[in-house]
């Protein structure tokens, strides 16, 4: 696996499970979908990745997904080129075209507040958007202000990146977050944020433009519908494993459906 930026409080270890995109889960990181468990950056790139090319891929054009390994890369790179590319080789650089810089697209990024990269792990996860069409942060922390500066700091880097050169620095929102009740649950509620918002990218101003719709917004993501994502994620990854067996067996059968 590669360096994480996630909560090690387990160890991602033990047979691969399920290779789903560019992302392989193992034993070790199914065991953290137990209650009481992290998420690290293995589950939330597989169900980003999962967001992007099953869940919501009919709306695919709105939506950019940058995943943990790729914020906590560019936590640390400092030469504008290599940020660029990077940015670019996920589609998520500002466009060229003032007429498409417009669009309604949503660009989700998962914080960390590990800022040692020499060390695996970091304490809590929270989630920033930017909304391309409004040419602002969103900022959504299920622990209060915790990675208020982290959110910060990645907005100010990156912003020149996705507005355009020529673009002011664009402001951060933070947002009246529905709160966990634990301290295990942070990366559960970036993982409902994200489906909630990717689900709706054309609504996110009404979802998040008042104390009402967030209150609205948290209503609906409780602490307990926050946690049953545990399950439905063991559910999905059960199902899309006996998925890939069949397409196994098939291949086996030189049999291409």
């Amino acid at each position: 696996h590669n360096k994480h930026s996630g909560l090690e409080t387990m160890s991602d270890e033990g047979e691969d499970v399920l290779t789903f995109g560019d992302t392989t889960l193992c034993e070790g990181d199914l065991t953290r979908l137990e209650p009481g468990g992290w998420l690290n950056d293995n589950l939330i790139q597989f169900y980003f990745d999962y967001l992007a090319e099953v869940d919501c891929v009919e709306l695919k054009t709105h939506l950019r997904f940058i995943g943990p390994s790729v914020m906590f890369m560019l936590s640390f790179l400092e030469d504008p080129a290599e940020i660029r590319e990077t940015l670019s080789s996920i589609d998520a650089l500002a466009p060229d075209d003032p007429v498409a810089q417009s669009q309604p697209v949503l660009i989700f990024m998962p914080v960390n507040n590990n800022e040692d990269w020499d060390r695996v792990g970091g304490s809590h996860w929270s989630l920033l958007v930017f909304d391309r069409q409004r040419n602002l942060f969103l900022h959504l922390d299920s622990l209060g202000c915790s990675n208020r500066s982290v959110a910060e700091a990645h907005a100010h880097k990156l912003s020149p990146y996705l507005c355009g050169e020529s673009s002011e620095t664009a402001p951060i929102h933070h947002l009246a977050s529905p709160q966990q009740e634990n301290s295990s649950d942070c990366g559960l509620y970036v993982l409902a944020l994200s489906e909630f918002l990717a689900k709706r990218p054309l609504e996110v101003e009404q979802w998040t433009a008042s104390e009402a719709a967030l209150a609205a917004l948290s209503a609906k993501l409780t602490p307990s519908a926050v946690a049953a994502k545990r399950d439905e994620l063991k559910r999905l990854i059960q199902r899309l494993v006996r998925e890939d067996q069949v397409k196994q067996l098939l291949r086996r059968l030189n049999y291409e459906p």
